[in-house]
């Protein structure tokens, strides 16, 4: 049963990979909820050549050992990812926490990803606007000064009260144009081919910290896709080079340009 049901999952991934994952954002982003959500980057305007954000969820994780192996091969391939944490008590301990310094000078940023491996959907305002404090205290604990304004909502789920406190705590909500459920499936090569398939110039792609059995698999679709990518031209780097000369969303420009007028009449 398990082995059809995973076949089946791979299945319904490949075909929607199919159908272009760019088309499928795009649908999504009609939901009102996701109305302000990047999910890609145009071309670069600067000519640089092509460029893709490879983004790692719930990092650092519960294996730690497998985390910094993780740093290791991106290290070794040249490529810097922004790292969606968990401020979780694997963010508080001393190995944590020398961990994500290690990751931040080696080029790679911190995003915010929540305080707890759960979906915020159904969380009051309150609630969400602490959960988005706390992790800014826990993680500035760490790293002083190595945040981003990137959030990514848990599971992906997004409500309209989290994309409004989203917006007014100054962050940007981004998912991705390639993504293959690899919490769900343990199968790298799947994942491999599903990564080389979908990646575009500007393409987000998700994985997830190796920090179970089953997301190890993070570790070889990294060794394998990794120097394929680098062979058809692209450059990984982070979400904030990638969209360096992308103009904002609608929403969250709003929201600044609402701060500024208020820190002017202050």
């Amino acid at each position: 049963f398990l082995p059809a049901m995973d076949h089946i999952r791979r299945g319904l991934w490949w075909t929607l990979s199919g159908l272009g994952g760019r088309s499928v954002a795009t649908a999504v982003s009609f939901l009102p909820q996701y109305r302000d959500t990047l999910f890609y980057a145009g071309p670069a305007r600067t000519g640089a050549g092509k460029r893709c954000a490879i983004t790692i969820d719930d990092t650092p994780g519960h294996d730690l050992n497998a985390f910094r192996e993780m740093l290791d091969i991106l290290r070794e391939h040249g490529a810097r990812c922004t790292l969606f944490v968990i401020a979780d008590e694997n963010v508080m301990s001393p190995e944590g926490a020398s961990l994500l310094r290690q990751a931040v000078a080696d080029g790679h940023e911190l995003a915010n990803h929540g305080t707890e491996d759960a979906p915020m959907v159904t969380w009051p305002r309150d609630r969400v606007t602490s959960a988005l404090a706390s992790w800014e205290t826990r993680v500035q604990a760490a790293v002083s000064g190595a945040t981003s304004r990137w959030f990514r909502a848990p599971s992906g789920l997004m409500s309209n009260t989290m994309a409004t406190v989203v917006a007014e705590q100054g962050y940007t909500s981004v998912l991705a144009d390639v993504y293959s459920d690899d919490p769900g499936i343990d199968n790298a090569p799947f994942h491999t081919a599903m990564m080389l398939r979908g990646m575009k110039d500007g393409s987000v792609a998700v994985l997830h910290a190796p920090d179970r059995p089953s997301r190890r698999q993070t570790l070889d679709v990294l060794r394998e896709a990794l120097p394929e990518l680098a062979k058809r031209g692209f450059r990984t780097t982070t979400l904030s080079e990638l969209f360096a000369d992308q103009p904002l969303p609608v929403m969250a420009e709003a929201m600044e340009n609402h701060l500024n007028r208020q820190r002017e009449h202050a």
